[in-house]
């Protein structure tokens, strides 16, 4: 099982789109800065992922989604229904 997700950046409320077969372990090394650049230093908040049937699959999907336009990007989050089921906020 692989995720499609976007995080977004409290200051700036950029949407980041990335993929990982473990959401919590990525989420951890993006809060410790060793997952993607961009995001280093930067306090976020998971609003929206989707599970997926391998990794193929979910570079196709994060392809698709980085194409989409800041609207539309929104309009995905805003159309989950309460897609965030985990807690990823702290450390744990």
């Amino acid at each position: 099982m692989w995720f499609v997700y976007l995080l977004r950046v409290e200051k700036t409320q950029a949407l980041y789109c990335g993929i990982s077969n473990d959401l919590e372990s990525r989420m951890a090394a993006h809060r410790k800065g060793t997952g993607a650049k961009y995001l280093r230093n930067k306090p976020f908040e998971l609003v929206w992922f989707m599970a997926v049937d391998g990794r193929s699959l979910a570079s196709k999907y994060e392809y698709q989604i980085k194409a989409l336009t800041k609207k539309q990007k929104e309009d995905l989050v805003k159309q989950a229904p309460n897609p965030v089921y985990f807690d990823f906020s702290e450390e744990q």
